[in-house]
C-alpha cells in the first residue's frame, strides 16, 4: 500500500520529538531535584539538632546553678509541717 506524499513526509519528520521527550523526562528530573533539596534540608536540620544538644550539654557541664552547688540543709528542705 502506497502512502500519499504528504503523509510520508509527516511520518519522517521529527519536529515534535524533542518536545515530547522533554515532557516525559522533565517530571522525573524535577522529582529528583526537589528530592535532593528536601534531603539536604532534613540533613541540615538533623545536624542543627545534634549541635544544639552538644552545646547545651557543654554549657550545662561548665556552669551549674548555685542552688545545686550549695543546697539547703536537709532538715529545712524536707520540713512539711512547722514544729
Amino acid at each position: 500500500m502506497k502512502f500519499p506524499a504528504r503523509l510520508r513526509v509527516l511520518c519522517k519528520a521529527n519536529h515534535g520529538a524533542a518536545l515530547v521527550e522533554l515532557a516525559l523526562v522533565s517530571p522525573l528530573l524535577l522529582l529528583l531535584l526537589f528530592g535532593a533539596i528536601d534531603f539536604g534540608r532534613a540533613f541540615f536540620a538533623g545536624l542543627e539538632v545534634a549541635n544544639a544538644a552538644h552545646a547545651g550539654a557543654e554549657y550545662g557541664s561548665h556552669s551549674l546553678p548555685t542552688q545545686l552547688t550549695s543546697p539547703r540543709p536537709p532538715s529545712k528542705a524536707l520540713r512539711i509541717y512547722p514544729t
